[in-house]
């Protein structure tokens, strides 16, 4: 989950909403809305240019990494009240 007490951004916002709804982890849910998002645009490209347009490994790899990046670090760094103290 997003640890900070600060105003998201409405996309991460909306992750944080589902995330609640859906009982799940920030990470695991930002992963599928991202990937949801890529194939929407995906899509898009290609019924509107017959092409990928705009979509490259890129995107592929930061769909795939950011949710899973945010997973790591949510489990190893953070608590439910802050930063984890070393042992």
């Amino acid at each position: 989950m997003v640890k900070g007490d600060i105003i998201l951004n409405a996309p991460d916002g909306f992750v944080v909403q589902l995330a609640k709804k859906w009982q799940k982890s920030f990470g695991q849910t930002k992963l599928v809305v991202d990937g949801v998002l890529l194939a929407v645009a995906a899509l898009l490209g290609l019924v509107f240019t017959g092409s990928l347009t705009g979509l490259g490994i890129a995107s592929f790899i930061a769909v795939y990494s950011v949710g899973r990046l945010i997973q790591h670090l949510d489990q190893r760094l953070f608590t439910e009240k802050g930063i984890r103290e070393k042992a």
